[in-house]
């Protein structure tokens, strides 16, 4: 896990590490009163206090009697609401990138478009264009594949819930990434955009690459893999071969996207 999800599994196992330690403790005051979302990361830091004291029977023990569950119990409502909200449909978040991509500097900027025509994660983003840059390994991208290779540094983008395996890209994709002349950190780029109020959060660039590209045609499963999810779809897993086009496609699409912001 990254450097700040270990910080916030190690604070929330302290602070709430009597619901492992004491049977008598008020479970249902203590977590059952949290909001979903907390309620999660917090039960993920305690399973993880009870691997490491080696009692994580009596947590699940614990889990089974409270009947605490490992969902916000509003996926279903909140992919419903996010579809049809208008306010943040496909051409605003475009809007939105291009006002932002003009009014940030060159640097942040072109991490922005480097984050939208790769749909990397922000994280992920920072830690590739560290990897373009002169003196690093050259068999990272692969201009005759158009692919960045992501599986070669697994320590850095394949992590245990959350991982990128490749990206197709072109070199007009990979200079964008080399033009940022200094080291970028998420934290400046998200001080840049708060500074000057501008209306875009760096998750929507990973929306806009995806959206993009099912707009243009390329399969679900392709962009699926190509951010880094492979679900547990017998057909996906075993029977899908994508056609030798694809690379092709994207690239396309991409080249399309790019030219709009």
């Amino acid at each position: 896990m990254t450097a700040k999800t270990a910080e916030d599994r190690l604070r929330y196992a302290k602070q709430y590490a009597s619901v492992v330690l004491f049977a008598s403790s008020p479970v249902d005051a203590l977590l059952l009163q949290l909001s979903p979302n907390k309620r999660i990361h917090v039960m993920k830091a305690l399973s993880c206090l009870a691997k490491f004291l080696g009692c994580h029977d009596s947590w699940q023990e614990t889990c089974r009697k409270y009947q605490l569950s490992w969902s916000t119990g509003t996926e279903k409502l909140d992919a419903f609401n996010r579809f049809f909200d208008n306010s943040k449909d496909l051409d605003t978040m475009l809007q939105w990138l291009r006002e932002a991509a003009a009014g940030l500097p060159a640097n942040h900027a072109n991490f922005l478009l480097f984050c939208t025509l790769t749909g990397m994660r922000a994280s992920e983003a920072v830690e590739s264009v560290r990897l373009l840059h002169i003196g690093t390994d050259m068999n990272y991208y692969n201009p005759e594949q158009h692919i960045l290779c992501h599986y070669l540094y697994p320590q850095l983008f394949i992590r245990r819930t959350k991982a990128i395996f490749v990206s197709v890209v072109n070199d007009s994709i990979v200079e964008i990434a080399r033009n940022i002349r200094k080291a970028i950190t998420l934290n400046a780029v998200k001080m840049s955009i708060k500074h000057r109020n501008l209306n875009i959060q760096l998750k929507y660039c990973r929306k806009i690459y995806a959206s993009f590209l099912r707009q243009q045609g390329v399969q679900p499963e392709i962009i699926d893999m190509l951010q880094g999810r492979i679900g547990k779809n017998i057909f996906l897993r075993h029977y899908l071969t994508p056609s030798s086009s694809y690379k092709t496609d994207v690239l396309k699409a991409l080249g399309k996207l790019q030219r709009e912001l």
